[in-house]
Parts: structure tokens; sequence; C-alpha cells
């Protein structure tokens, strides 16, 4: 499953008009996007990876790369989750459900969360001492 229409349309992008910029038909494109034929052409992937400014990995849905301006919020969203430090390129199956799930949330619901999952911590860690 590749982000070509994700990314397309975030970037504000016709289907006309990134056709146009890698050098392929619109149809081509939407068959791209739709997942009815393979790039096979290297060529467009170098041109979408440039236009996109996101790995080949990424674009083709099989790794995620991080926004620049996220990517601080999300690896500390994942190390709140996960209690450990956050491996960029992503060795679990965990970490990287969870960054697709962090990937389409807005940085205002991004800080909201890591707010309240520090909330949550914070009781826990009150609870445990209470216990003892």
């Amino acid at each position: 499953m590749n982000r070509i229409k994700e990314l397309r349309k975030k970037k504000g992008f016709t289907a006309r008009g990134l056709a146009r910029r890698i050098g392929v038909s619109q149809s081509m494109l939407t068959r791209y996007e739709n997942y009815d034929t393979n790039i096979t052409d290297n060529s467009v992937w170098e041109k979408l990876t440039a236009i996109f400014a996101v790995s080949q990995s990424h674009l083709m849905g099989i790794a995620v790369d991080f926004p620049s301006e996220e990517e601080k919020l999300t690896k500390e969203m994942i190390m709140e989750m996960s209690r450990q430090p956050v491996n960029i390129k992503l060795n679990s199956r965990l970490e990287v459900e969870i960054v697709k799930v962090l990937f389409i949330l807005g940085e205002v619901d991004k800080k909201r969360m890591l707010k309240d999952m520090r909330e949550i911590a914070v009781k826990r860690e009150c609870e445990r001492w209470e216990v003892e």
C-alpha cells in the first residue's frame, strides 16, 4: 500500500499536475495511487521521493519517515508509550503500528495526547508509592 495519493493531497498537487512533474499520464498516476499497477521505472520513484522529500520505503508504505517538524514530538510520544528509547529505524512491529497512528494525528492532538499520557504516568507512579 503506497502513500502517493496521501502525500499528493497533503502537498496540494492535482493528479494531473503531479503526473506531469514525474513524466507519466494522469491515468497512469491514478493506477499507481489505486494500486492497479506497480511502479517499475526507478526514475519515477526518484522523482516522487524528491518531490515529497521522503524515502522510497516511506512512499512504498513499507517504512515510516517522520515529518521533520513533528519528529521530536512523535519520538516523545513513542517513548512515553513504550517507556524505552526510540530507534528511528523502527525495528518492532509495534513501533511501526504506533507511528502509523501518530502520523495521521495533527500537532495539537499529539500535544494533548502526550500531556494526557504524562498525567497517567504520574498518577500510576503515585499509586505505586501509596501501595509501598
